[in-house]
């Protein structure tokens, strides 16, 4: 899953999917060609993508885990300073520090988890319970 956070970093996921493909050519125009390379190599091995005529593409998996993206960044960048550091936690926890947290990352990702997946439940559970009246506090 980090190799998703890893491309969507250098822009390659908004680019596949916006043009549905990513040319083999423009990953030369990137910093660091072998990072993206091992991780395309990884997801291209985990079927989130599939490589096609000098093109990567993203299988059916793929669209389903970019859709569903902000289950990936809330853990994997969000808190990927605390994750790389839990074993040194476990040992001292006053080593946390409030620094080692995204918070930006975590707000983003928690309204893409919102409105694709805990929206909808609410609303389904409200339309069942047909709540009436009004809440004075």
């Amino acid at each position: 899953m980090s190799c998703l956070c890893l491309l969507e970093r250098a822009n390659i996921l908004k680019i596949l999917f916006e043009k549905g493909h990513f040319q083999i050519n423009l990953i030369k125009e990137l910093k660091n060609t072998g990072l993206i390379k091992a991780a395309m190599i990884s997801l291209l091995g985990a079927n989130i993508l599939y490589y096609e005529n000098e093109n990567y593409f993203f299988s059916e998996f793929g669209r389903y885990l970019v859709k569903k993206n902000g289950f990936i960044t809330l853990p994997f960048v969000g808190y990927r300073k605390l994750i790389s550091k839990q074993m040194q936690l476990l040992e001292n926890p006053n080593n946390f520090d409030f620094s080692d947290i995204d918070f930006s990352t975590i707000a983003l990702s928690s309204i893409n988890f919102g409105k694709d997946n805990l929206d909808p439940l609410l609303l389904k559970i409200f339309k069942e319970i047909k709540p009436r009246g009004q809440y004075v506090i």
